[in-house]
């Protein structure tokens, strides 16, 4: 709450732009540790450095219509520009995403397929991490107050004929293996 949802700086061009209180939080996260609990895997998760440090959090959530999830990310500010945003995109987009499409995990009861996101022309860095993962803008329009351009990407499979093992462990982590 302390870097992302309260620094007014972090939440200027995601979602309303307004800071959250704590309480507001700690709902989403309810949230998501509900959903895991009960074996759905799209939610939020935490990015840190590899000292333990937080550094964000990216969220692979339910989107606006069945079969669809919608990423979205926070980087406390003064971790921008370090690559940490795109890195923990690409961990989602190229790497948990077709593991779940992989293993037929659905969204609200349709096959998880669609990547959605949404960011403001006016925040050009968050545009540049979505291209960068092959998603392409399919519209823009008005929401949450300001104007936003759409992406839109395909879930493609993990290549596992190239020597991918992937593995589910009891505690739902899912990992790739190289052979």
């Amino acid at each position: 709450h302390k870097h992302l949802f309260s620094d007014p700086a972090v939440m200027h061009k995601f979602a309303s732009g307004e800071t959250k209180d704590l309480g507001y939080v700690e709902a989403r996260i309810e949230t998501w540790a509900r959903r895991w609990e009960s074996g759905d895997p799209f939610g939020g998760f935490v990015i840190r450095l590899k000292s333990g440090e937080f550094v964000g959090h990216v969220v692979l959530g339910h989107g606006d219509e069945p079969g669809r999830s919608e990423i979205a990310y926070l980087i406390r500010n003064d971790y921008w520009n370090h690559g940490y945003g795109t890195e923990a995109v690409r961990g989602i987009v190229e790497g948990m995403a077709p593991l779940l499409r992989a293993y037929g995990f659905s969204v609200d009861g349709e096959g998880f397929a669609l990547i959605d996101a949404t960011a403001r022309p006016d925040n050009p860095g968050s545009g540049k991490i979505l291209s960068k993962m092959g998603m392409v803008v399919i519209a823009t329009s008005e929401k949450f107050g300001a104007l936003r351009e759409h992406f839109q990407g395909e879930v493609c499979l993990p290549e596992l004929e190239q020597g991918w093992e992937i593995f589910v462990f009891e505690d739902r982590t899912i990992a790739r293996e190289r052979r």
